[in-house]
């Protein structure tokens, strides 16, 4: 299966989580209706024309409509889950090829069109079937039209004047108590080569699955005294991005009145890393990295 990278996160946007996201400099979309599934979002948008990256802030505005999407019910079921991230969407190429393979590996999901205020088609879209060994809801999103063609409108729109420059999307973590289970899922049935493994400082075992210029972690324990043993399995709220200036970021957060630690040596070799609070920002915590070597 050709996978062409990590599309977005969707969120379950708190009251108060645009602004704060505001208040860090992030330049956001306005308001948009996905027509259809009975959800409101505004964009962050990152990284560039071939690997653009999102993070999707959602309110269920219609809960009739919701009901009627996939999508839809997914967001409806998500207050009182782990953490604000509902949802990761993977982008793809070929959305019925996609969906013949996974269902041949007992993955059965269908399409639905997904428009923007009804009127301009944005994806196909498939939500599929929740699995405990994923460690994380999965979406399937193939767009209307090339993905670097609506990244350059977005651009033009003005959508990437952040004040805190995000270069790229580095990684998203999952805790996995059952590593061989998850390793399995996403090597076997998503189709996704695992592309490398370390232990980390603190005995975490961590197994890579790139996507794009992106990683997905799945961390377990290594030894028995590793802190993930006390942290519920799933996707991590904190979401790591690559920043081409680490001490700048660090005083453009800190101008803006946000927490965050100083920088110091990453979990992953050659790295230096920063990080706000999950509490300060709609409960999305941020690891700000710059790789060093």
């Amino acid at each position: 299966m050709q996978y062409e990278g990590i599309d977005h996160i969707a969120l379950i946007a708190a009251p108060g989580a645009a602004q704060e996201f505001d208040k860090l400099g992030f330049r956001l979309s306005p308001p948009y209706h996905l027509a259809g599934t009975g959800i409101e979002r505004q964009l962050i948008l990152t990284g560039t024309q071939t690997q653009p990256f999102g993070i999707a802030l959602d309110v269920v505005v219609d809960e009739a409509e919701a009901g009627k999407s996939a999508l839809g019910r997914l967001a409806q079921r998500a207050p009182g889950a782990r953490g604000p991230v509902y949802a990761v969407a993977l982008r793809i190429a070929d959305m019925p090829a996609a969906l013949k393979e996974l269902s041949g590996k007992g993955l059965v999901a269908k399409t639905e069109e997904v428009f923007v205020h009804e009127r301009t088609k944005l994806w196909d879209l498939a939500v599929l079937p929740e699995r405990e060994e994923a460690y994380a809801q999965l979406l399937l999103v193939q767009y209307a039209r090339p993905a670097g063609e609506w990244f350059a409108d977005c651009e033009q729109a003005g959508m990437l004047r952040h004040s805190l420059d995000l270069r790229r999307l580095d990684h998203l973590a999952a805790t996995t108590p059952r590593e061989d289970a998850a390793k399995a899922f996403w090597q076997d049935v998503l189709g996704i080569p695992q592309s490398g493994e370390l232990v980390g400082s603190s005995g975490n075992f961590i197994r890579q699955f790139k996507l794009g210029d992106a990683i997905v972690e799945l961390i377990g324990a290594a030894t028995a005294n590793s802190p993930v043993r006390s942290r519920p399995p799933g996707l991590s709220s904190m979401t790591a991005f690559e920043v081409p200036d680490l001490d700048m970021a660090v005083c453009v957060a800190r101008a803006a009145g946000f927490t965050i630690s100083d920088p110091a040596v990453g979990p992953l070799p050659g790295t230096h890393v920063s990080r706000i609070p999950a509490e300060e920002l709609g409960g999305l915590g941020l690891q700000l990295l710059q790789y060093v070597r």
